[in-house]
């Protein structure tokens, strides 16, 4: 995988969606009227141009912060806003002049849903973008205790991880009202989707059209499982990881969906395996929103995939640090494995010490 080619592909993303916006906005001020959604649609895609143009500079400067993990990441999220970016084009219809502006009121439902992909993927290219600027933050911290700079540089690494805890909770917040809202469907199939672009009486008629102008369509990709796969499935997992440590690889019957008994490689289909896979993830999306992670550790869970952070580092400490007592010289237990009593006391200049109490006796 190639971080160059990921690199200069999110920079022509970037540029079509500034192209695309600049368009929308010249078929706002060409006539009166322009519907609402047409000016969402375009603030919406200009955002995101800037935001993967952040992302762009980060990426290009802080190649070894980041991981693979991370660049297949980016490269997914490229590939869905270059499909919502076709998908506003269909819309936009420029061949056809006024046409365009008079085709948004009918697509109501497919223009809510690209406001809510758009908002997702802006969510989840900021919390990409944030991570690894606090990565970059948490490497630059001073390994030395004594160093004066430490001072200076720990409130802009906690702000920056406030910030980032923010967009999760952000994003947490906006899963949870597809959940309770229950806005989330079964994909639109390829020939609807045609059938969609091709047939325009149906956007004159009444009855039934009307009545479907308010339901929401799912694309091909979910994208409320998409925002949570990338943001807080990794901390899910490590969750659920800690709390099946004592209890059986296999799942009882009673614990699968639907009491549906386990089956072999070779008896199980590819789209009942689909199936089943789809409709674990929208359990976990369920369960996630009834029982969110901790949002600290939803961050360190993604510092610890997509960058090259030690486990030390993600926690703004160092093994030196930690280690102060064993640099030392000291040894907090005695030969027989018995926990020695300890004393704490702190310098003038706030340095804490640690001593053994027999030790520190016989200073005394």
């Amino acid at each position: 995988m190639d971080p160059l080619s990921i690199i200069a592909g999110i920079a022509g993303i970037s540029q079509a969606g500034t192209s695309l916006s600049r368009a929308i906005y010249d078929v706002i001020s060409s006539a009166r009227g322009a519907p609402k959604e047409m000016h969402d649609i375009a603030r919406g895609v200009s955002d995101l141009s800037i935001v993967l143009q952040e992302l762009r500079r980060v990426l290009k400067e802080g190649r070894e912060i980041y991981s693979r993990r991370l660049l297949r990441r980016v490269r997914s999220a490229g590939r869905r806003i270059g499909k919502i970016h076709t998908q506003i084009e269909r819309l936009l219809d420029t061949g056809r002049g006024g046409i365009a502006r008079l085709k948004w009121p009918f697509r109501k439902p497919k223009v809510t849903q690209l406001l809510y992909q758009i908002e997702s993927c802006k969510s989840g290219i900021n919390i990409i973008l944030h991570i690894i600027v606090l990565a970059v933050q948490l490497k630059q911290l001073p390994s030395d205790e004594n160093d004066n700079d430490n001072d200076n540089d720990r409130p802009d690494v906690v702000l920056a991880r406030q910030q980032v805890e923010n967009m999760v909770q952000d994003s947490y917040y906006s899963l949870r009202d597809v959940v309770e809202t229950r806005s989330y469907t079964t994909p639109v199939p390829a020939e609807e989707e045609k059938e969609e672009d091709n047939d325009n009486a149906d956007e004159n008629s009444g009855g039934a059209a009307e009545n479907q102008v308010e339901v929401w369509r799912e694309q091909s990709n979910d994208t409320a499982m998409w925002l949570y796969d990338l943001v807080f499935s990794t901390a899910v997992e490590a969750s659920r990881d800690t709390e099946s440590t004592k209890t059986s690889d296999s799942p009882s019957p009673e614990a699968l969906p639907h009491g549906q008994l386990l089956k072999e490689p070779s008896e199980a289909s590819n789209t009942t395996l689909l199936a089943l896979c789809q409709n674990t993830s929208m359990q976990q999306l369920q369960a996630m929103a009834q029982q969110p992670p901790p949002v600290k550790s939803v961050v360190s869970e993604l510092l610890s995939e997509w960058t090259t952070l030690t486990e030390d580092e993600i926690e703004g400490t160092t093994a030196e640090r930690k280690g102060k007592d064993s640099m030392a010289g000291i040894d907090r237990s005695n030969e027989s494995g018995v926990i020695e009593d300890m004393v704490t006391f702190e310098d003038p200049k706030g340095r804490k010490f640690v001593f053994p109490f027999e030790v520190a006796k016989e200073w005394s």
